[in-house]
């Protein structure tokens, strides 16, 4: 397996399960929201938590579906980018919306308007560490794309490639050859 292939791997797993979590919150956050504005009719602004909930869900779907049918370098570095924004977007709404509905350290005296105070920070940060991942995994994936296509074996309208060297079909009809024989090394 390749090392960009395991990086992919590993930057959509930790962009998924970070995903999951911030979409939790956000979640969370709505229903928290719902409680407060049924038992005191006050209303918080809570843009950020549907943003994040989008962005999960938009997050969820691609990543599993480009892990199970890779799709080529130059979409993945089309698509990748919106991702990261609408990550971007949930993290800095958060910690506006949150500053808006809360002059002051989360001290609210109902408790359910407190869990919305101290969830926004959280759905930052996950939102945040979600979008650098995605931005990285873009950057890394653009300079190998642009240093493949220099030295003349562009990797653009292919997907990331998950052996290091392809085989050959001389290599292949040599390992089949081999197995035939019962010698596999």
């Amino acid at each position: 397996m390749s090392w960009l292939y395991s990086y992919r791997l590993c930057t959509f797993m930790l962009a998924l399960g970070l995903g999951v979590g911030a979409t939790a919150l956000c979640l969370e956050t709505l229903v928290s929201k719902a409680y407060v504005v049924a038992d005191s009719g006050r209303n918080f602004d809570v843009l950020y938590a549907f943003v994040g909930i989008g962005a999960g869900i938009l997050t969820t779907i691609s990543l599993l579906l480009n892990c199970h049918r890779p799709v080529a370098v130059i979409l993945e570095l089309a698509w990748l980018p919106i991702l990261s924004s609408a990550w971007t977007v949930a993290a800095i709404t958060a910690l506006i919306e949150n500053g808006r509905n809360f002059q002051s350290s989360c001290t609210d005296s109902d408790s359910t308007a407190n869990d919305i105070c101290k969830d926004a920070g959280p759905i930052a940060g996950l939102s945040a560490v979600v979008a650098i991942t995605l931005i990285l995994y873009s950057s890394v994936l653009l300079f190998v794309a642009g240093a493949l296509a220099v030295h003349g074996a562009p990797i653009w309208t292919s997907s990331v490639p998950r052996d290091p060297k392809p085989r050959s079909d001389s290599d292949a009809s040599d390992v089949e050859a081999k197995a035939a024989q019962g010698v596999v090394s």
